[in-house]
């Protein structure tokens, strides 16, 4: 199991999240991470997503999960609760149990912790490619570390140089950008 400091498993949270944004053909702004106030060594992230943008609600419900997914891909366990209720996943949960029951009746007829048990396996999927993904996730954690704040633009330089770096060309929804 992989320890991380608390700024970089927050950075490897909200890199999750944005790359789960742009697998699912949806936009940001910007992504930061920050040192909460008052209390040392607590960090907390943000992506601030395009206003007005109308994602479908499976895409939205598995940009809220992948950040639980990326710490899941580099330490090998999902996170859990501290005694105050609250984790890295903490407002992420509440964003997805807010939207999770209208969506359950679009796509199947279980119960609310199967559908997030679900989403959680997609996402997980999704960052644990070890060719391409994976080597994003590190990329984009590791410079949110380092400069504690990327644009769109930024993440998608990122991504695009390990796409290079790899070998293995751009992401589809990078090749779908390009004539944008």
């Amino acid at each position: 199991m992989t320890q991380l400091k608390p700024a970089e498993r927050t950075a490897y949270h909200e890199a999750g999240h944005v790359l789960a944004f742009l697998f699912t053909g949806n936009r940001f702004i910007k992504t930061c991470i920050k040192e909460v106030e008052g209390k040392e060594g607590k960090f907390e992230g943000k992506v601030e997503p395009v206003k007005g943008q109308q994602p479908d609600p499976t895409g939205v419900s598995i940009i809220l999960v992948a950040g639980q997914a990326a710490e899941c891909v580099l330490t090998g366990e999902w996170p859990k609760e501290d005694e105050g209720g609250t984790t890295s996943i903490g407002s992420d949960g509440v964003g997805l149990t807010g939207r999770a029951p209208g969506i359950l009746h679009m796509l199947c007829d279980q119960p609310t912790s199967f559908y997030i048990s679900w989403l959680r396996h997609c996402a997980w999927l999704l960052l644990k490619e070890p060719v391409v993904v994976t080597p994003m996730l590190h990329a984009i954690a590791n410079e949110l570390v380092k400069r504690k704040e990327l644009t769109e633009q930024e993440v998608v330089e990122i991504c695009r140089q390990v796409g290079k770096d790899t070998g293995k060309g751009l992401p589809r929804w990078q090749v779908c950008r390009e004539g944008e």
